[in-house]
């Protein structure tokens, strides 16, 4: 049975809207992580972070400096935006193809399936429980 043009618009639009929210909560959380806001220097970062943040910032300048000179102007947001929608890429692929091992019953403790109360996600919750947050979101559609 083929889809009605309304269904289409509405899928279509849906998409469009977490994609948005995906892009933008990914792009807060990195802010946030990597304190961006505030001078490397003076942001506080454990090793981890400070060496990642340099790698991103060392990234960023070198594509920066590649440009000529009049596109320099925002470039390095514009860079980090694109970083941020490869990562949701990213994500958003990886997410994909864990469903699909799990349908095809080739991974043996389904982490998507289930969503918050899928085995996978409890077993870790109780193997790494500061790495989880305390309550679930809950923003409604989608979450």
């Amino acid at each position: 049975m083929a889809m009605t043009s309304e269904a289409k618009r509405a899928l279509s639009q849906t998409i469009r809207k977490l994609r948005a929210r995906l892009i933008e909560e990914l792009g807060e959380a990195t802010a946030s992580a990597y304190r961006l806001s505030i001078e490397a220097s003076k942001a506080n970062l454990d090793e981890a972070a400070r060496l990642r943040r340099a790698r991103l910032e060392a990234w960023i300048g070198e594509q920066v400096r590649a440009l000529p000179e009049k596109s320099r102007s925002g470039a390095a947001a514009r860079l980090l935006g694109d970083v941020v929608k490869d990562a949701a890429a990213t994500l958003l692929q990886r997410l994909v193809y864990l469903k699909l091992l799990e349908a095809a019953k080739l991974r043996p403790v389904a982490i998507v399936t289930g969503g918050w109360e899928s085995r996978g996600y409890k077993d870790f919750r109780e193997a790494a429980p500061e790495l989880v947050r305390p309550e679930r979101p809950s923003r409604g559609t989608a979450g």
